[in-house]
């Protein structure tokens, strides 16, 4: 690495007085030394470390003599602004000076140097992009190396990639099918060519101001031997949480049907506006590729048409076989509905097998598991008056019946007397009292599956709580893996049990109330719980209210009026009864407002409809 680098920083740090000369000078000296290994920290890393520059002005400076420092380094070219920075490097515009041409110029991070793995994968998709050249691939130019200071150029595309386009709202049909169809047509080149992305999302696909969409990022690109249908290693785990397939997830070997995947994820993210899976923690999101249904599109983008519906969840099909094969074949299905899209369609007629799946908005506001745990700490410490609070609620529902839904956090800090400050130390303390209950079920369910002994749950549980505060501490699984007592593969195992064994827990109180309410009988239930536990059935391992409806036992208004109930219960431990006549008059306000349907009070049976909510559905 060039010292010239290095001292373009110490200038700018000390022309901004955020360090004196003696500073500079003690740390060159540090840096000059003999004995200092090839990938050493940089001088900024060492200002850093004597404590003369914050790790924030240490970046700042990077990227302000980011535009000087690389026009001293990038023989050839003349580099313009910064387009993106990223973990692994930045991209800037940049002119060739012989051509005069413009190009996106990628720079390897200065942190990078010392990694081998880091350096090779940018070099793989340096040559990969040169290599490949196809109208909907971002193409390569050039790759290079000067004074330890790994670059490569390749094609500049003016515009926006297609996350900060979804980032505005979803996409309509014709334009989703377009930019699939153009990168099914990129992945179609490269599988001929034995490549396999392995990171297909919608920040790595660049859409131009005339809609042309190219797919970038070719860094984890595998090539696969002639006869090898597979490429990764086992147990190598690579690409994004949020997009990634459940053989990727599961660290398994994978091949161009796990792009489809991806590419059906990114899909399904282009039509709703919204990934599928959305929790906070990617060892869940990959735990719910693994074993979560994909939520049902209709609920989300109700003119979505059921050819397009059927697509994304072939395409989103947790085995691989139940995927189209190839790329070439995907297009041929995408031919087809073009040509439909594009003739023109009759507007659909819901079937009434989906209307009983919960298609259209219900009356009221289904709290989550995470709203029921903050109301259970709310009502505990007595902050808010009981009555109080049971009236946040009943605004939160008449807010959700005209489509403004709110956190009850949000409802309470408003209309309850909740402090703003009460209001986040509760849930502060709300998200750590739900971690360190589900660590002890994740300790003693890989003990009971025999994954690790007591001994280790309880030297992992001494070394969880010296690692660090109660705010910022690991999981119990993530530290298990960091000790290597269990594999990243075995820790999303244990979760899927670990959810299993909750929804089963919540689907018998689904089941229970229904029964109380008089929706189904006994023996309804009964029959529906052996079709949960059939292994021939499709239904097998769904949700109950989801059997219950797909039976035809229970309609999804009625499904959506027992969850409702249920979350409400466990929130404020109101009786069945009490809760049945508040939805029943949640219903009748809300048909009131329609003076074309005037309607009777109804009972629970013609409640609205049935959506996924919670854990359970």
């Amino acid at each position: 690495m060039s010292i010239d680098r290095d001292l373009l920083l110490a200038r700018l740090a000390e022309e901004r007085r955020l360090v004196t000369h003696d500073q500079v000078v003690g740390a060159l000296r540090l840096f000059a030394e003999p004995q200092a290994p090839r990938g050493a920290p940089t001088l900024g890393h060492i200002l850093v470390e004597q404590g003369a520059l914050t790790e924030a002005q240490r970046s700042d400076l990077v990227e302000e003599q980011g535009l000087e420092g690389e026009r001293a380094f990038i023989e050839g070219y003349r580099i313009e602004c910064p387009i993106a920075h990223g973990s692994m490097g930045s991209v800037y515009r940049a002119r060739h000076e012989k051509s005069g041409e413009f190009v996106a110029l990628k720079i390897l991070a200065d942190h990078a140097f010392c990694r081998s793995d880091s350096i090779s994968r940018f070099l793989r998709e340096a040559r990969t992009a040169c290599r490949l050249g196809h109208p909907s691939l971002v193409q390569g130019y050039e790759v290079g190396e000067k004074d330890g200071l790994y670059y490569y150029a390749m094609e500049l595309v003016e515009g926006r990639n297609l996350a900060q386009v979804l980032r505005e709202g979803p996409l309509s049909e014709e334009e989703s099918l377009s930019i699939v169809r153009q990168v099914t047509s990129a992945l179609d080149h490269a599988h001929r060519h034995g490549f396999v992305h392995r990171d297909v999302k919608p920040a790595n696909i660049l859409l131009t101001p005339e809609g042309q969409a190219k797919l970038a990022d070719l860094g984890l690109v595998k090539k696969t031997q002639p006869g090898d249908v597979f490429s990764t290693q086992v147990g190598a785990i690579v690409g994004t949480p949020s997009y990634m397939s459940p053989e990727q997830a599961r660290g398994e070997i994978v091949d161009i049907r796990s792009d489809l995947y991806s590419l059906g994820i990114s899909f399904f993210h282009m039509v709703t506006g919204h990934p599928p899976f959305r929790d906070a923690a990617p060892v869940v999101i990959m735990s719910e590729h693994i074993q979560s249904e994909l939520p049902r599109i209709r609920h989300s983008r109700s003119d979505l048409s059921r050819e397009v519906r059927r697509l994304i969840r072939r395409l989103c099909e947790k085995d691989p076989c139940d995927r189209p094969e190839s790329p070439a074949a995907l297009l041929r299905d995408l031919d087809g509905l073009e040509r439909w899209v594009r003739v023109g369609r009759e507007q659909e007629v819901s079937s009434s097998t989906e209307e009983s799946l919960g298609l259209l908005e219900g009356p009221g506001h289904v709290l989550t598991d995470s709203e029921i745990e903050f109301a259970r700490r709310v009502l505990e410490l007595g902050v808010v008056e009981r009555g109080r609070f049971l009236e946040c609620l009943d605004i939160q529902n008449r807010e959700a019946r005209i489509g403004e839904v709110r956190q009850l956090k949000q409802v309470l800090e408003e209309n309850g007397g909740l402090d703003r400050e009460s209001s986040e130390k509760i849930f502060r303390r709300t998200f750590q009292g739900c971690r360190n209950r589900t660590d002890e079920r994740f300790g003693a369910l890989a003990v009971r599956l025999g994954y690790i002994t007591e001994d280790q749950l309880e030297r992992a549980l001494k070394i969880q709580d010296e690692k660090g505060s109660e705010e910022d501490r690991h999981s119990l699984g993530e530290v298990l893996v960091s000790l290597r007592m269990i594999r990243l593969t075995g820790k999303i195992e244990i979760l899927a049990h670990q959810y299993r064994r909750e929804r089963l827990q919540e689907d018998r109180r689904f089941g229970k109330i229904a029964v109380q309410a008089g929706v189904v009988t006994r023996m309804e239930l009964k029959r529906a719980i052996q079709l949960q536990k059939s292994g021939d059935s499709d239904l097998q391992d769904r949700p109950l209210g989801e059997i219950l409806c797909r039976n035809g036992t229970m309609t999804g208004r009625e499904a959506r009026a027992i969850l409702w109930i249920q979350k409400r219960q466990s929130c404020t431990g109101e009786s069945v009864p009490v809760l049945i006549c508040k939805w029943n008059q949640n219903e009748a306000d809300v048909r009131n407002t329609r003076a074309s349907e005037p309607q009777a009070i109804p009972s629970v049976r013609s409640c609205t409809v049935y959506a996924r909510a919670g854990h359970a559905y």
